[in-house]
C-alpha cells in the first residue's frame, strides 16, 4: 500500500476508529495514544498491507490494529484496574453497588480477549464494536453471513457465560 493510500483510508475512518480505541479505553486521552500508536504500526508495515486483493481488507487491519493498540494502552496504563478489584466494588456484603460502567466495559473487554477464539473475537468486535453489518463482516472475513451470525452468537453466548458464572451472587442471567 503507498503511503498516501494509507493516509487517505485511515483518514476516512479515523471516527470510526477513535470510537473504538475509546470503547477499549474508556478515556479520550488514551484513545488518542491507542489510535496514534496504531498508525505508526500501520505506517512501518504499510508495503505489505494488501488493498487490490479481492479478499484483502484494509479497513478490517486497521481496526484490528486498533484495537491491538488500545489494548496495549490499556495494559502500560497504571490507572488499570485488576479484575478482583472491579468484583469488590461490584459486590459489598452481598449488597448490590453501582459499578462504574468503565470498570464493567474493562471487564468484559478482558473476557473478550482473553477466553475467545479469535474469529469469535474478530466477529464480535467487527459488529459490536465498529458496527459492521453481518454482510459487511462476512465480506471482508471470506466467510458466510450465517457463519459470521454462528461466530457472533457463540461469542456473545461464551462472554456472557463467563461473567455469570465470575459474578453470579451479583447478577443473574
Amino acid at each position: 500500500m503507498t503511503s498516501d493510500k494509507l493516509t487517505e483510508i485511515f483518514i476516512g475512518m479515523r471516527d470510526r476508529l477513535r470510537r473504538t480505541a475509546l470503547y477499549i479505553t474508556g478515556n479520550q486521552y488514551d484513545a488518542d495514544d491507542a489510535l496514534q500508536d496504531a498508525f505508526c504500526r500501520l505506517w512501518e508495515r504499510r508495503r505489505s498491507i494488501v488493498v487490490e486483493d479481492k479478499d484483502g481488507c484494509p479497513e478490517g487491519y486497521m481496526s484490528r490494529t486498533v484495537a491491538r493498540s488500545a489494548i496495549d494502552v490499556m495494559r502500560r496504563s497504571t490507572d488499570c484496574v485488576s479484575l478482583d478489584d472491579v468484583g469488590d466494588r461490584l459486590v459489598d456484603d452481598d449488597v448490590v453497588a453501582v459499578a462504574d460502567p468503565a470498570d464493567v466495559l474493562r471487564l468484559l473487554a478482558h473476557i473478550v480477549d482473553c477466553s475467545l477464539p479469535a474469529m469469535q473475537r474478530e466477529v464480535m468486535h467487527m459488529h459490536d464494536i465498529e458496527g459492521l453489518d453481518i454482510d459487511e463482516i462476512a465480506e471482508c472475513l471470506s466467510l458466510t453471513s450465517v457463519a459470521v451470525r454462528v461466530n457472533l452468537s457463540r461469542a456473545r453466548a461464551k462472554v456472557r457465560e463467563i461473567y455469570y458464572k465470575k459474578y453470579q451472587n451479583v447478577f443473574k442471567p
